[in-house]
């Protein structure tokens, strides 16, 4: 089936674009919206997703070998160059952190919406427990499994108020999610962007 993406008035046929710029469209849909999960535990988290984020859930900050990703180039710069068109996915593929640091973020970056219905959720994330070797100042983590221990991992750390999306991540393996405090999402809601102050 043909999918169609609006940005700014324009609308661009899905068959028209990489799956880096398919991503991009996707999230910049998402960050108009203010997620709210409630859960089980009678905490409440409203996660919101900026476009400055982006370049860093896909991975590609990490192409400091390739002029179109220097360091120089913020990372809101960055993400509309991809919207537009201007960097694309073969731009991407060229740097040699490519198939290691982004090649699977980039290709499943385009699903985040799926984590985003996640109906449990490890709350209270704690890299000790599992002997894990990570800097996360995530939290929370927003996970979505398969029958063959793959998991899509979204880490969201608090931000004052609400969360942000820290980093994403592909788990073959539970080894993040096991030993975890996991809770329910008794309820989860959008709220359009400009409401949340």
């Amino acid at each position: 089936m043909r999918h169609f993406y609006v940005l700014k008035g324009v609308c661009v046929a899905s068959d028209h674009m990489d799956i880096l710029q398919k991503a991009a469209y996707i999230y910049d849909n998402l960050c108009k919206h203010h997620y709210v999960f409630e859960l089980s535990n009678g905490h409440t988290i409203t996660l919101i997703l900026r476009p400055q984020n982006f370049a860093h859930l896909a991975g590609i900050r990490k192409f400091s070998d390739l002029y179109e990703f220097r360091k120089d180039i913020t990372a809101i710069n960055l993400y509309h160059k991809i919207l537009r068109g201007e960097i694309k996915l073969a731009d991407a593929q060229r740097s040699q952190h490519y198939d290691l640091d982004a090649k699977d973020r980039i290709e499943y970056l385009s699903r985040v919406e799926e984590l985003l219905k996640s109906d449990r959720v490890v709350y209270g994330f704690d890299p000790n427990k599992n002997k894990l070797n990570s800097r996360l100042r995530s939290t929370v983590l927003l996970f979505k499994g398969d029958s063959h221990n793959f998991c899509m991992v979204l880490g969201i750390a608090p931000d004052g108020k609400t969360y942000y999306p820290e980093t994403f991540f592909l788990s073959y393996g539970i080894r993040y999610i096991e030993g975890q405090n996991i809770v329910s999402v008794t309820l989860f809601r959008t709220i359009q962007a400009q409401r949340i102050k």
